[in-house]
């Protein structure tokens, strides 16, 4: 009742907006037209004489809203009097022998995952919830984004766009819902011996494949309408795909408990937005084609995501008992993501207004001042607020465990040695750009922008050498790469916190950025020290900036 009312709430928007179902709606009333009557009409728009009369309007409004209500009342009574779930039958005497073995052998085999599918077996709204809502919802903002959807008939990436959007609005809205499912039964008896976390992380995966069935039906038609871009198209879902098990997993991270009354409260106003951190980023990176823009938000909401599930994992030990809730120990992979992002932004801010209010030729001057200034107020600020959650400079500069024994001179030697061959490495990339057509022009275009700033070389060693690599290494390796193996652990903390170094480098830098930010974590952790991270930056830094 709740869909169908909201569904007549909406559907006068999509009639009166749209030019084809007004004219199906004129064209079918006026044959119809001669068969009905014409007094109701006339009496709520002119009254109930040949000439108008505003206050005989005003009551046939008023009379017509009465009956609306007396009929709406009257369902609702109804449906309270036969039951809301029930239609009234007998309870069985013997099991359903279907539930044994509900839905795919490759879900029903896991047992959350059967829960799940009995739940839309045994509950008639659960339908209502995970489909015909998202899909309405999805619809209403479609039609709002109109303009998109008409481009989408025209161009691979608006279409594109517009799986994207539907995927995204699907996910944030059933992630809730499906949590609201569960009412107010205490969770950890529905999955024993599983635990909650085992539960959220179930309907995450399940719901991803449930959008991933929905979105992939749109990129395989854009296939079929655009071949030429069929490899562009493979490029966005495989995007799609990492970015959406992100969403899924931040989605149900939005649980909360059922309160006293036994209604389910409202997740806080900044974990909502958190969970939309890169969902701006990726979809309108596919729909203008900013590929760039497109890959900072795949790598931002993976890690948005494991930042939410390391405050998830404090949170649900004390789920049914908030005013007891701890946060995890600092440094947080949240603490690491603010850090860096507020860094970042008010470098780029303050240099933009320094620049702006001087000349190009300051460029880098500006950019090295505002850097170091910036910087060293960033850690100055986050080494305080870690200090008074106990964390000791030690903590940061230090990895536990890590090679103690080897001797500094060799751990230094071989850091500064690593920096100079990456950077090698570096530069003959530069050159295979310059030799490849498809990159040719760019490079050519950026080494007359280069050639402009040769007298600012020393500026330029000054940021690259001096600022950037105390900065980086503590925010990138000291705090993010150790929040990340915490959560992730492996391979896949090292090419998260990698990828993450790598989205604040300008894209024609991201593949040696990336290796710079692979061997330096792996370094801090083998080596233990963070120090010859620096050591290692610095030297790549130089020798590129050098000869460029």
């Amino acid at each position: 009742m709740s869909w169908a009312g909201y569904a007549a709430m909406m559907l006068p928007l999509f009639m009166l907006n749209a030019r084809s179902p007004k004219v199906w709606l004129v064209s079918t009333l006026g044959e119809l037209g001669a068969w009905m009557p014409t007094w109701p009409a006339r009496a709520l728009i002119i009254g109930w004489g040949a000439e108008p009369v505003l206050w005989q309007v005003i009551v046939s409004g008023v009379a017509l809203a009465g009956v609306i209500c007396a009929v709406s009342a009257w369902l609702a009574w109804w449906g309270t009097a036969h039951g809301l779930q029930s239609g009234g039958a007998a309870a069985p005497t013997q099991p359903r022998l279907l539930e044994a073995d509900f839905g795919p052998r490759w879900l029903a085999g896991n047992a959350l995952y059967r829960k799940e599918l009995l739940w839309f077996w045994r509950d008639k709204s659960a339908v209502v919830q995970v489909v015909l809502i998202p899909l309405t919802i999805g619809a209403f903002q479609a039609f709002n984004l109109r303009s998109v959807v008409e481009l989408a008939g025209t161009h691979w990436n608006a279409l594109c766009g517009l799986a994207i959007i539907c995927g995204t609005y699907f996910l944030l809205v059933l992630g809730p819902r499906s949590l609201a499912s569960e009412g107010g039964a205490l969770w950890i008896a529905l999955t024993w011996p599983r635990g909650l976390e085992d539960l959220l992380k179930a309907k995450a995966r399940l719901w991803w494949i449930v959008a991933n069935l929905i979105v992939g039906i749109i990129l395989a038609a854009a296939v079929f309408i655009f071949p030429a871009n069929a490899w562009r198209i493979g490029l966005v879902a495989i995007g799609w795909v990492v970015f959406s098990q992100s969403l899924a997993e931040k989605s149900v991270t939005l649980v909360m408990a059922p309160s006293s009354s036994g209604e389910i409260e409202r997740p806080p106003a900044g974990r909502q937005w958190a969970a939309m951190l890169g969902t701006l980023a990726f979809g309108s990176g596919v729909l203008m084609q900013a590929w760039h823009s497109a890959i900072i938000g795949v790598v931002f909401s993976s890690l948005t995501a494991a930042a939410m599930w390391q405050n998830l994992r404090a949170r649900l030990p004390h789920l049914f008992d908030p005013w007891s809730e701890k946060l995890p120990p600092a440094p947080t992979l949240m603490h690491a993501m603010i850090g860096i992002a507020v860094m970042v932004e008010v470098v780029g801010l303050v240099s933009g207004i320094v620049i702006a209010t001087g000349s190009a030729s300051d460029l880098w001057m500006a950019r090295s001042i505002v850097y170091g200034a910036v910087g060293l107020l960033a850690w100055w600020i986050m080494h305080g607020f870690l200090g008074g959650h106990g964390v000791k400079a030690r903590d940061i500069w230090h990895w536990p465990g890590g090679g103690d024994w080897i001797p500094s001179s060799v751990l230094g030697g071989g850091a500064a040695l690593a920096g100079i061959a990456l950077a090698g490495g570096a530069l003959l990339y530069s050159l295979l750009l310059e030799a490849l057509p498809f990159t040719r022009d760019y490079m050519q275009e950026l080494a007359k922008i280069s050639a402009g700033f040769e007298k600012q070389i020393g500026w330029q060693l000054l940021l690259a050498v001096g600022f950037a690599p105390f900065a980086e290494e503590y925010f990138f390796r000291g705090l993010l790469y150790r929040a990340l193996d915490r959560e992730w652990g492996g391979m896949r903390a090292l090419i998260g916190s990698a990828a993450f170094f790598a989205i604040y480098h300008p894209p024609i830098a991201w593949l040696p950025v990336f290796a710079v930010g692979l061997v330096n974590a792996w370094l801090f952790k083998t080596g233990g020290r963070l120090w010859p991270c620096v050591l290692l930056h610095m030297a790549y830094n130089g020798v590129v900036v050098g000869f460029q």
